[in-house]
């Protein structure tokens, strides 16, 4: 009776023991994509706080990857074009020239895997020309979606909306494209 009492814990403890090790990599890997998926969350909130709402280019290197490409953005002039990262770099400082006080708003902010998908709201005063639009000083809110895509914890592009019809109504324009 003891002996098979024995017996019973001991395959008891093998079957427990391979069922820790069968687990292990799932749990490790779940757990190692939730945290690089928060990491990418970071990355965005990062971008749009610091880079696009404060102008700050020092820290463009550390989130964005050498190649970005803005897989679809209609109407943006860069919208099918691959940037390095001084293109990147002048693009936000275009931005900030013609709008000097743009301010972005996380919405809201869902992670899957190595894609970060973003609705933000965006404000600023019109002080500088766009091809087509001279400055008018006047007020935007504008919203839009954004799918960030990542590559070794590093933004390499995205796919994009815009309001830019309510952006140029706004301005005051009738041209229906700034």
């Amino acid at each position: 009776m003891m002996n098979n009492l024995i017996r019973k814990c001991y395959l008891l403890s093998v079957g427990m023991i391979v069922s820790f090790i069968l687990m292990s990599p799932v749990y490790s890997f779940n757990e190692t994509q939730n945290m690089s998926t928060q990491k990418n969350k970071e990355a965005v909130i990062t971008l749009l706080d610091e880079v696009w709402s404060k102008d700050n280019l020092q820290i463009v290197d550390q989130l964005i990857a050498p190649q970005y490409t803005i897989r679809h953005d209609p109407g943006d002039p860069w919208d099918g074009k691959t940037l390095d990262l001084t293109t990147f770099k002048e693009r936000v400082k275009l931005s900030h020239h013609v709008f000097p006080d743009q301010k972005f708003y996380i919405e809201d902010l869902v992670g899957e895997g190595d894609q970060v998908a973003v609705s933000w709201r965006f404000t600023g005063t019109h002080k500088g020309s766009i091809p087509g639009l001279p400055t008018t000083n006047k007020k935007v809110n504008v919203s839009g979606l954004t799918i960030y895509y990542f590559k070794d914890g590093k933004i390499i592009g995205h796919w994009q909306v815009v309001d830019r019809l309510g952006f140029v109504e706004q301005l005051g324009t009738q041209s229906g494209r700034p």
